[in-house]
């Protein structure tokens, strides 16, 4: 999809909420994604919704109604934790993928060793029950879930670093240990967002106070 397809297609789900009073709903976008429609001029602004609220990866609601969100969370587990082999976020989402999903219909992952709860759309959930049997070498399981358990929530850790300026690439660098060629390809491949958004340009300057996200 372009970025005038994505554009045409945000603005017709809104104009449809707008127009006939109805509650319309976007796949599972990226960071950067959110925060475009999010700079949208919309007749109906959208919400968005992940799963937890520590989620990136979130549907927007156009609309003003309060009703049951079309995103399920599924645990994905392995059959026998004793001989199941060690897998990464990838392996469960090549897994879900490999099924003929396209990646819009799939939310966040959040593992904590060989299990994970995957946010999915909601039309989706009973078919990756019956479906998803196996993520890298492990035969697994796979049931319907409540929300995302605390303890697999993202980690926290506090540092404090000190900088010579300001620089996006500095900064990241510093903060996650990283060498500046290191630190150069992630930003020119689009894995670092500020406040959301996609940064490119190694020189920019994060505001005070804002978030920056490294993939």
């Amino acid at each position: 999809m372009t970025d005038k397809d994505f554009e045409n297609r945000i603005r017709e789900l809104s104009e449809r909420a707008f127009s006939r009073g109805i509650t319309t709903y976007s796949d599972f976008l990226s960071p950067s994604e959110a925060d475009e429609v999010k700079r949208m001029r919309l007749n109906v602004p959208a919400e968005f919704f992940g799963g937890a609220e520590f989620a990136e990866r979130k549907i927007a609601r156009f609309g003003y109604g309060d009703g049951e969100l079309p995103v399920s969370v599924i645990k994905i587990e392995p059959r026998s934790d004793k001989y199941s082999k060690t897998v990464t976020h990838r392996d469960f989402l090549g897994a879900m993928l490999a099924l003929g999903i396209e990646r819009a219909k799939v939310g966040d992952i959040f593992m904590d060793g060989k299990t994970a709860f995957a946010v999915t759309d909601a039309a989706l959930k009973d078919f990756f029950i019956e479906n998803l049997v196996k993520v890298g070498a492990n035969p697994v399981k796979v049931s319907e879930a409540e929300g995302i358990p605390e303890d697999f929530a993202p980690k926290k850790e506090e540092k404090r670093i000190t900088v010579s300026s300001l620089r996006l690439d500095a900064v990241i660098c510093r903060a996650f240990n990283l060498s500046r060629a290191d630190g150069a390809a992630l930003i020119e491949n689009e894995k670092v967002f500020s406040e959301g958004r996609a940064v490119t340009s190694p020189s920019f300057t994060p505001k005070d106070g804002g978030t920056i996200a490294v993939r």
